[in-house]
């Protein structure tokens, strides 16, 4: 806005001093020509007037140019700006169903190794039943056979030693 009102500012002054000048010269003729052609018996301050309306009405097309041109430079940044955004949106959502499908491809892996480490427990607890069965049986025939229950003598228990990491029960 500052830019604008020291424009106005400027335009003022000039317009003061070019009416100045046609007030001073205004009763002075004189014959005019441009290229082929001649205006004879105009006043000078008329020719200012003139000159001066001229270069406004051309200043006012070469900013209006300027500014329809720098409104399609504009125009087509946006429109490029909009075709990035967009592409980059659908890069988003391709990697977002991407990480999706993936997440989806590891909870089923994950699913599935809960299953095997189940089945593997069943069979862990299969085994070790099987084993601890085994064990007693082997055990109690060990008992029970002559040779040991003689040859066997019990074992005096040992004093249960105080130490710093030990515990008394």
């Amino acid at each position: 806005m500052r830019k604008f009102s020291t424009f106005l500012v400027i335009l003022l002054v000039v317009l003061i001093a070019s009416l100045l000048f046609v007030v001073q010269n205004g009763s002075t003729t004189v014959e005019l020509r441009f290229l082929w052609w001649v205006i004879p018996n105009v006043s000078v301050g008329l020719s200012a007037i003139l000159v001066f309306l001229a270069g406004v009405v051309s200043m006012w097309l070469i900013s209006l140019m300027l500014y329809i041109g720098s409104t399609a430079r504009y125009r087509r940044e946006i429109k490029e700006r909009d075709n990035i955004i967009k592409t980059l949106e659908q890069e988003k959502s391709s990697m977002k169903g991407t990480q999706e499908a993936k997440a989806k491809e590891y909870e089923n892996k994950v699913r599935d190794l809960e299953f095997k480490a189940k089945n593997l427990e069943e069979k862990l607890k299969a085994a070790t039943t099987q084993a601890t069965g085994a064990t007693k049986k082997e055990d109690r025939e060990v008992k029970e056979s002559p040779q040991n229950t003689e040859s066997q003598q019990p074992e005096e228990e040992k004093p249960k030693r105080k130490g710093f990491f030990r515990r008394n029960k």
